[in-house]
């Protein structure tokens, strides 16, 4: 069982963070009853996705953005061929995480480069939003590139990969703080048509992924810890705007109206309410 870490691929680490509530992922429940455990590390934010054509140029492919993707295959790859050593089957090997883990996971159900190399998988906290991935396109006009590629000089350079380069770690990472919760991720996987070949839920719903036993949970109320992160929810303005940031202008009045505020005991638990259902 190979556990697929949460935080927006931006934070956290196949370890846990004792500065996010204490979580630990150590297995060891797990492996009290006889699971052969794994958990791994990958590039993380604009080190693990950022997306430019300046990078595309680098490869054949004409693509860039997916390396925190491609840390996940190759970690797939080398339990494939070594995991029977630890008293693991090869052929049984299943993915499980929660909120941008999960996302992740839906994703490599249709990536080609991940065929064959998991034969299930749970998602928790992330059907069927965190299935949705930008296009390449949008991923190199994105906030995850735009302002980071502004944000250290590098948007008027001649080479703007070698520009980056050129750049410390802490200044690089520092640069756009990633997201996770009830706001819009700034960092995730890319429909490059290479590592995935197209959005991930569009494959699922033609039967295009790799066919395996998927188990698909949610919490009850889990957003009431993030609710606030779009700003305090006190009122019907307050609410409104919070869905805005939270989903764009263009969904708030479906939104009001399929989560009318006087429909609950007050406009925060609203909108704890409609946050936790639209990642189910």
């Amino acid at each position: 069982m190979v556990w697929v870490t949460g935080g927006g691929n931006h934070s956290l680490s196949g370890k846990g963070s004792a500065g996010f509530g204490g979580v630990s992922y150590d297995g060891e429940t797990l492996v009290d009853r006889g699971v052969v455990y794994v958990s791994y590390n990958l590039r993380l934010g604009v080190l693990g996705f950022l997306a430019h054509p300046a990078l595309d140029a680098e490869r054949p492919e004409r693509v860039s953005g997916n390396y925190g993707s491609l840390d996940q295959i190759a970690m797939l790859r080398w339990l494939k061929r070594n995991v029977a050593a630890f008293g693991g089957d090869p052929n049984r090997i299943f993915l499980f995480g929660t909120s941008a883990g999960g996302g992740n996971i839906c994703a490599l159900m249709t990536s080609p480069l991940a065929r064959g190399l998991f034969h299930g998988a749970a998602m928790q906290s992330s059907v069927p939003v965190g299935c949705e991935i930008q296009t390449l396109a949008d991923a190199e006009k994105g906030t995850g590139t735009t302002r980071v590629v502004k944000a250290v000089g590098c948007d008027s350079a001649s080479d703007v990969a070698a520009c980056l380069r050129g750049k410390g770690l802490a200044e690089l990472v520092g640069a756009v703080p990633g997201t996770f919760g009830v706001l819009p991720r700034v960092y995730g996987p890319n429909a490059d048509g290479h590592v995935f070949p197209d959005q991930p839920l569009k494959l699922i719903a033609a039967r295009k992924h790799h066919a395996m036993p998927v188990i698909i949970g949610t919490t009850s109320e889990e957003t009431i810890q993030w609710a606030n992160s779009a700003g305090p929810v006190t009122d019907l303005a307050s609410y409104t705007a919070a869905i805005e940031k939270a989903f764009g202008a263009a969904s708030r009045d479906a939104i009001l109206a399929q989560y009318p505020v006087n429909a609950y005991p007050n406009p925060s638990r609203a909108f704890v309410t409609l946050t936790t259902a639209t990642s189910v």
